[in-house]
């Protein structure tokens, strides 16, 4: 059976954790192959548990464990040995079309699951040197991971940044759901009607519908980092009496399904829509002193 190998060695470096991997890729190439849609016949370069990215060249991934507060940047990559084979006639027709650089490319970005980072390598083991396109056969792959110095108050700030539980845990909650970005009202009666006895004392708790970044090495571009349900504030429009009762109501911003971004460099917006779910969803719960929307004076 061919298969792609890597074999991984860790070297500590320094005594305050950091350390180089090591790794022994081997590739094994088997005949091109169709691995697109049915329609599309043509035959790409294959190894075994290869990707494909958008400009459908062939993608060795790799994942290793990384710190949680270190950029990605702080991380080297490097390889050496490689050992290439010129591409069959096959792989160099399909090549042709394609912008193969005269080095090995490497995208890495960083991950997290279950709170531990990981960087992730995205590996193009082709290359075009003098007008021949080559695959990757063998190689050395180093890791180079920065040191860690950690203060016992880091520590205790990495920690703070978890909640111990849900604030859904406990309590009265009603789940309601919205499409679209926007003001939305509720009315005393309505939240008499979802078994608030007292409709005053009511909180608002929800992200919004607005699809996360996928590429979770870009940390600065997170729209939502909290680790639990962010609270949102609202108006309370008690009338004239000062007295939440009939007829009054509450006001709440709500974050719909399309997230619409800036553009600073083509002055342009762009609207993006969540398609993993068609609504979004918020949360009311009972609260004595939940967050409002602050009164500005008329300037």
């Amino acid at each position: 059976m061919k298969y792609v190998s890597c074999i991984l060695l860790f070297l500590i470096a320094h005594a305050a954790s950091a350390y180089v991997t090591l790794s022994k890729l081997n590739l094994e190439w088997e005949a091109p192959t169709a691995v697109f849609s049915p329609a599309d016949s043509a035959l790409v370069p294959y190894f075994a548990n290869a990707t494909y990215n958008d400009d459908g060249m062939p993608v060795l991934h790799l994942s290793f464990e990384a710190d949680n507060n270190a950029d990605i940047s702080a991380y080297t990559i490097t390889l050496d040995s490689c050992k290439f084979a010129a591409c069959d006639s096959v792989e160099t027709a399909y090549l042709k079309n394609k912008d193969v650089s005269p080095e090995i490319s490497i995208n890495k970005y960083k991950s997290t699951y279950k709170r531990q980072g990981y960087i992730e390598l995205d590996i193009c083991p082709i290359i075009l040197v003098d007008g021949t396109y080559k695959k990757l056969l063998q190689a050395g792959l180093s890791v180079h991971t920065p040191p860690t110095l950690r203060s016992s108050e880091d520590e205790s700030s990495i920690a703070d940044r978890y909640a111990t539980s849900s604030v859904l845990a406990e309590g009265q909650w009603v789940k309601i759901a919205v499409e679209n970005t926007g003001i939305y009202k509720l009315t005393y009666e309505q939240l008499a009607a979802m078994g608030f006895s007292n409709p005053e004392n009511v909180a608002i708790y929800g992200y919004g519908g607005a699809i996360l970044e996928e590429n979770f090495g870009n940390l600065e571009t997170l729209a939502r980092p909290e680790d639990d349900l962010p609270e949102t504030a609202i108006y309370m429009n008690k009338g004239s009496d000062g007295v939440f009762s009939s007829g009054d109501y509450i006001l709440f911003y709500a974050q719909g399904v399309v997230k619409t971004t800036f553009n600073n460099t083509t002055n342009t917006f762009t609207s993006t829509q969540n398609y993993y779910s068609s609504k979004a969803y918020y949360f009311i719960t009972t609260k004595s002193n939940g967050k409002k929307i602050e009164q500005k004076d008329k300037v």
